[in-house]
């Protein structure tokens, strides 16, 4: 049996966006936001799957045997009992061959979707009791052999490739399928390596072996995109230069260079991943500096400065449950930001926080196939404004951001396979916070990952709502073109307070957006 590996993320090179946008009570931004590129939303990619044409080959079959019972042969690890309360409703019957392997197949397939690793075949009958045999073939684990597809070093040791591969699983136990597929999807996200499992027999009797067979994937990955998914205040144009330099130290790491640029901002970040053991958790540290001029809708006060974070994270699983996967995830950051206007300091502000959140993956096999993702996060923080006491002090007048904070993020999707070329897209995503919340942890309801009629920044508040629906087609390749419809709702402020829109007295504290386009991705 195979396992391959599947791409992690969807594409996300926009060639071009027609957008009709509407909009309903729609606010003046009223604080400056410049993007931070780091936490761009990515959703789990579907791979294609391929009509396929199934003929049945008919047999005619006149012989038939009556059957009363079933005897099962080998079996150690589920009992007989259970196995026949499979088929209890089924007897008697009168059974063909091709049924009886049938009932064979069904045998096999309840093991592996127990998680367990095991054949079900038909030996010599005696159908003299009216007893079908089936006898059972658990696969006891043997041992891990791994082998370079091509003649070349690994980026990743043989010796550290068998601990991802052997991580819970017993030897001379029976094989658990479960396991041995996460094991290889772990090695799989691995930067720098890229692997297919195989099942053989293994040297000593009733055992079986699992032969790797990997090759090393490019150490190196430069990119470039051009794109107008900035803001409007700082530049919808930009350029996003990236590079990615895999396990070069042969421990499965990665460090990632990305430097961002449009007219009125430059922002970079460097950052490692590594591997935390061998049952797939990672741990990532960041850090990042931006310095922004923004433009219009800002030309009077031409506001101006620069922000740095520092940031950590750990990424683990939790359980596979029915086939979906949970993980967990932990972050701690600090974010420091020094604003001015034209006729001075606007604030000198920074925000400490701790996030811990619960995501899910699974796939299912309606139609030709999809899958069904979530997350849900808590970020509890604190936001200091003494460093500039004239901002403290104006808020502590008006929205009163000062001090500590809570929310709550959750995200769910779905990717459906409609047809060969035809996908199906649907996300929803909102925010609730406790209080108002400053501009660099609002919810915002425009850009790539958002309403995207509208660039990013736009409609940001303390709490709201998003959707996302795009019907897609790939004309041939990875070449595929979209349509698409975004709307949501966003609240400037959970407690607004007096005279808080007395400059202008249509702005509404809740208010919506939509819109509509078509797109391509290359």
């Amino acid at each position: 049996m195979n396992y391959k590996k599947i791409p992690k993320t969807l594409l996300r090179a926009i060639v071009f966006i027609i957008t009709l946008n509407f909009t309903s009570n729609l606010s003046a931004q009223t604080v400056p936001i410049v993007d931070d590129y780091s936490n761009v939303e990515k959703a789990p990619e579907l791979p294609l799957k391929k009509e396929i044409e199934v003929k049945e080959e008919k047999i005619e079959q006149t012989l038939r045997i009556e059957i009363k019972g079933i005897k099962f042969l080998g079996n150690k690890l589920i009992s007989d009992q259970e196995l026949e309360d499979i088929f209890l409703k089924r007897l008697p019957q009168s059974l063909s061959f091709n049924d009886m392997q049938s009932w064979a197949n069904e045998v096999t397939n309840y093991y592996r979707s127990q998680g367990y690793w095991a054949t079900a075949i038909l030996p010599e009958q005696i159908f003299s009791e009216q007893k079908l045999i089936i006898q059972i073939v658990e696969a006891m684990y043997g041992k891990a052999i791994i082998e370079a597809i091509i003649d070349e070093k690994l980026n990743i040791s043989s010796k550290k490739l068998e601990e991802f591969l052997n991580y819970k699983l017993e030897k001379n136990a029976i094989l658990n399928s479960n396991q041995l597929e996460k094991n290889i999807t772990n090695i799989n996200s691995i930067p720098g390596i890229q692997g297919i499992a195989n099942i053989q027999p293994g040297q000593e009797e009733g055992s079986t072996d699992v032969l790797l067979s990997v090759q090393n994937t490019p150490t190196l990955n430069l990119n470039t995109v051009f794109d107008n998914h900035g803001s409007r205040s700082s530049g919808e144009d930009r350029i996003v230069n990236s590079l990615s330099i895999h396990s070069l130290l042969n421990q499965g790491e990665s460090f990632d260079i990305m430097q961002s640029h449009t007219n009125g901002s430059d922002y970079a970040a460097l950052s490692i991943d590594l591997p935390l053991g061998y049952g797939g958790a990672r741990s990532t540290f960041r850090y990042s500096e931006m310095t922004y001029n923004l433009g219009a809708p800002f030309n009077d006060t031409k506001p101006s400065g620069s922000s740095n974070e520092t940031y950590a994270s750990v990424l683990f699983d939790i359980v596979e449950i029915q086939d979906i996967d949970f993980k967990g995830n932990i972050s701690i950051s600090k974010n420091n930001y020094d604003n001015n206007v034209l006729t001075g300091k606007a604030s000198n502000k920074y925000i400490e926080k701790i996030s811990t959140g619960i995501n899910f993956n699974m796939q299912d096999n309606f139609f030709l196939g999809g899958i069904s993702y979530g997350d849900l996060g808590v970020t509890s923080g604190s936001l200091n404004l003494r460093g500039y006491e004239t901002d403290y002090e104006n808020d502590q007048l008006s929205a009163k951001t000062h001090g500590k904070f809570s929310k709550v993020n959750l995200s769910i999707g779905k990717i459906q396979q409609i047809t060969s070329k035809d996908q199906f897209t649907l996300k929803l995503s909102g925010q609730y916070a406790d209080t108002n919340l400053d501009g660099a942890e609002q919810f915002s309801l425009g850009g790539i990952s958002g309403i995207r009629a509208y660039p990013s920044g736009e409609g940001a508040g303390s709490q709201g709502y998003l959707a996302n629906i795009e019907l897609k087609r790939y004309l041939f390749s990875k070449f595929n073109i979209f349509a698409f419809y975004d709307f949501g709702m966003v609240q400037v402020y959970k407690n607004a307070y007096a005279d808080w829109n007395s400059t202008n007295t249509t702005h509404k504290n809740k208010y919506y957006l939509k819109g509509a386009g078509l797109g391509a991705n290359l």
